[in-house]
C-alpha cells in the first residue's frame, strides 16, 4: 500500500508541475511560431493593468483599457482563455497612445510613395470576435477594429463592418482604391468567428479568411498616391479616432496579432484549426481526476 501510495503522489505531483508550466495554449503557440510584431490575449487579471503585447516586435505596445471588460471566451470550452468586451460606442477602446511606441506602423502608410522612408508594406491582421452590431456602408463611418480615416488623406480600416451585404466584415483603403474586400459570410450573428485579413500593397492584393476559409481575393486599384497619408496613425483598438462620428466596436475581440507579412492559405486554417486542440493543463486536469478515481477505488477494494 504504502508502495502504491507513494506512486500515485509521484504521478500527481509531476502531472501539477506540468499544469503550472503551461503557459500557453495551443493556439497561442501556433500564433507566435509566426512572429507577429504585435499580439495581444487579454489574459490580465485586471483593466487596471495594461493590454501586454506578446509579440516579437523589438518595441513592445502595451495598451491602456477604457470601459471595456475582460470576460471568459467560452469558444469550444475556453481554450482561448479570456476576452476584452467593448460594451460602451464612442467610449470603449485599448489606447496605444500613452506610450512611446503609440504608433501602430505596420498598418498605415502601406505603400511606397510620397518621399516616405518605407517599402510597400506586407501585413496580416487576425483576431478572434464576437458581435452583433450592426454594419455602415460607408467604411469610415463603420465599427471597425483598427482603423484612421483622414479626409483628403488615405483612410484605412482593419476588419470593418459593413451593411451589404450585412454583417460582412472586410479591410479597407478607400482613399486609394474603390476596392473594397470584405467576407461573404455575415460575422455578427453573437457566434464567435476567426478572422483574417491581409494587404500585400507591392502585388496590390488584399483578402479576408472567416473561420479558415478564403472568403475574398481582391485586387487593390491604382489610386492616386498623393492621396494617401504617408503619415497616418492608428492609436486605438475598437475605435477611429477622427473627431467627427466616430466609429466604434461593440462587442469582443480575442487574440489580436499583427504581422509583417502575408499569412497564407494555410496558416489561416491552421491557426483555426489550433483553437479546437485541448489545452495541456486541461488533459491534466483530466488525468488527475483519472488517478483520484482509480485511487478511491482502490482503496474500497482494500478496506473490503
Amino acid at each position: 500500500m504504502k508502495k502504491t501510495t507513494t506512486l500515485l503522489a509521484a504521478i500527481t505531483a509531476t502531472l501539477l508541475g506540468l499544469a503550472a508550466a503551461v503557459q500557453a495554449s495551443p493556439y497561442s503557440n501556433a500564433v507566435l511560431a509566426d512572429n507577429p510584431v504585435a499580439y495581444w490575449r487579454f489574459e490580465e487579471a485586471t483593466t487596471a493593468s495594461p493590454a501586454v503585447d506578446s509579440g516579437s516586435n523589438a518595441t513592445i505596445t502595451n495598451g491602456t483599457y477604457n470601459n471595456v471588460n475582460l470576460v471568459p471566451n467560452l469558444y469550444e470550452g475556453g481554450t482561448l482563455g479570456q476576452a476584452v468586451q467593448f460594451t460602451t460606442p464612442n467610449s470603449s477602446n485599448i489606447d496605444f497612445g500613452a506610450l512611446s511606441a503609440g504608433d501602430l506602423a505596420q498598418l498605415v502608410s502601406m505603400r511606397a510613395c510620397c518621399g516616405g522612408p518605407e517599402p510597400n508594406k506586407t501585413t496580416s491582421v487576425e483576431f478572434w470576435m464576437n458581435s452583433t452590431q450592426a454594419g455602415h456602408g460607408n467604411n469610415w463611418r463603420a465599427p471597425l477594429v483598427f482603423g484612421e480615416e483622414s479626409p483628403g488623406d488615405g483612410d484605412i480600416q482593419w476588419g470593418w463592418i459593413d451593411d451589404n451585404p450585412a454583417g460582412t466584415i472586410g479591410v479597407a483603403a478607400n482613399d486609394i482604391s474603390v476596392n473594397l474586400g470584405h467576407s461573404s459570410t455575415s460575422v455578427t450573428d453573437g457566434q464567435w468567428h476567426h478572422i483574417v485579413l491581409t494587404m500585400d500593397w507591392g502585388i496590390r492584393t488584399q483578402k479576408v479568411y472567416v473561420d479558415g476559409v478564403l472568403e475574398a481575393d481582391d485586387v487593390i486599384g491604382g489610386g492616386n498616391d498623393l492621396l494617401q497619408d504617408n503619415e497616418g496613425r492608428i492609436r486605438y483598438m475598437g475605435w477611429d479616432q477622427r473627431s467627427d462620428q466616430p466609429a466604434t466596436w461593440v462587442g469582443m475581440l480575442d487574440e489580436v496579432a499583427i504581422y509583417d507579412k502575408i499569412l497564407t492559405d494555410q496558416d489561416a486554417l491552421d491557426h483555426f484549426n489550433a483553437a479546437f486542440i485541448p489545452e495541456p493543463s486541461s488533459i491534466v486536469l483530466l488525468l488527475l481526476g483519472l488517478i483520484g478515481a482509480a485511487s478511491c477505488r482502490w482503496r474500497r477494494r482494500r478496506v473490503a
